[in-house]
């Protein structure tokens, strides 16, 4: 009995030291495993603090090269398959694209305003006095009358009264113009880097089925599938549909004698990108032709923007489904989310990341299902 109670225990003795003995590896394990987790998230948050002031600059060179692949493709081909030399011409061709007009455009605006403030100072700055039809505008007709004649009979009695909010104008003005001509050397430098991704496209795309491969296993190659399409469509469903309004818009500006017709196609082209429309545009030059120009001139000049106007509920549909791996109402409450929370660039990450959640979805309740 004194034998079996010493071995009973020993016994326990050895499992008690053995508990302890595993209790203390756990704890070496699990310190082991969070000192590595925190260098890890130290590592990337560090390299995100690295590269965060050119990551806009990166993630719209991505968005281009993926856009421009299949003309890439069909380029390369043309050209026997010489990668570099398609990369560059792509990127030439789009630097010429952007940076010619964009230069004309601010070379222009620069110029409009340094002559308009030489003009006030030197007292010769005349301003027409305003049709009698402006008075006859509906809503805001009578109150623009009165600025407008002010302006032109007594200018600087008009900025005196109302100084406070040109004031704010001219300031909201200036910004603007200042943060696009940032955006639009941004997007210069974006053209160059997509350049790059194109010269490396092959190993970017193996790198990109690697790493979705890694992530979400053997769907990791029809998720990158789903990115790349879901770009590519936005691209054509809002960029490509801003550019046919805008073209059309400036068409019609240009036929139909509309002063200032450069300036307003551009910002037909913004107003669309942005997702608000041509609208804020067509509407005051209908009203413009109805009291500058004859009956006939003015209905047709109103039917054609009437038409522009609405033609995104056509194109948009069209354009956005295309190809699409998720229904065209994913894409775009995905863009138009997209770009309320991070600006322009959300237009296409916002599409891409609902487009991936989506799936996701879709994927885990046909698990579930199949499970069942």
């Amino acid at each position: 009995m004194q034998d079996e109670s010493r071995t009973t225990v020993e016994l326990s003795q050895a499992s008690h030291q053995i508990l302890i003995m595993s209790t203390g590896q756990s704890r070496i394990s699990f310190i082991d495993t969070f000192i590595r987790i925190t260098l890890l998230v130290g590592l990337f948050v560090w390299c995100s603090f690295i590269l965060a002031p050119f990551i806009y600059i990166v993630i719209w060179g991505l968005i281009i090269a993926i856009s421009t692949y299949p003309v890439f493709k069909w380029l390369e081909n043309k050209l026997w398959h010489k990668e570099k030399l398609t990369a560059i011409l792509i990127m030439v061709f789009g630097l010429l694209i952007v940076a010619i007009p964009g230069y004309f455009v601010f070379s222009s605006v620069i110029s409009a305003a340094a002559n308009l403030k030489l003009a006030f100072i030197s007292g010769t700055l005349n301003i027409p006095p305003p049709s009698p039809e402006v008075e006859h505008w509906p809503v805001i007709g009578h109150k623009v009358y009165e600025i407008w004649n002010l302006a032109s009979t007594n200018l600087p009695e008009m900025i005196s009264r109302y100084q406070e909010t040109a004031m704010s104008v001219f300031t909201w003005i200036g910004k603007t113009v200042g943060k696009l001509g940032i955006e639009l050397l941004q997007f210069i430098c974006s053209i160059i880097v997509s350049g790059v991704f194109l010269m490396y496209a092959r190993q970017g795309n193996k790198f990109s089925l690697a790493l979705f491969k890694r992530l979400m296993g053997e769907r990791g190659p029809a998720f990158v599938s789903i990115a790349e399409k879901t770009v590519r469509n936005v691209t054509r469903g809002i960029i490509g549909v801003a550019f046919i309004q805008a073209a059309a818009a400036g068409v019609g500006f240009v036929l139909g004698g509309v002063p200032l017709a450069g300036t307003l196609t551009l910002l037909c082209l913004v107003l669309c990108i942005i997702q608000i429309g041509v609208g804020l545009v067509v509407i005051p030059v209908i009203i413009y032709a109805f009291s500058e120009f004859g009956t006939l001139h003015a209905v047709l000049l109103s039917i054609w923007m009437i038409i522009i106007m609405f033609s995104d509920n056509i194109l948009k549909p069209i354009f956005l489904s295309k190809g699409a791996p998720v229904p065209t109402i994913i894409i775009f409450l995905g863009s138009i989310g997209g770009f309320l929370l991070s600006g322009l660039i959300g237009l296409f990450i916002g599409a891409v990341v609902l487009s991936l959640g989506y799936n996701l979805l879709i994927e885990w309740v046909k698990d579930e299902a199949s499970a069942e």
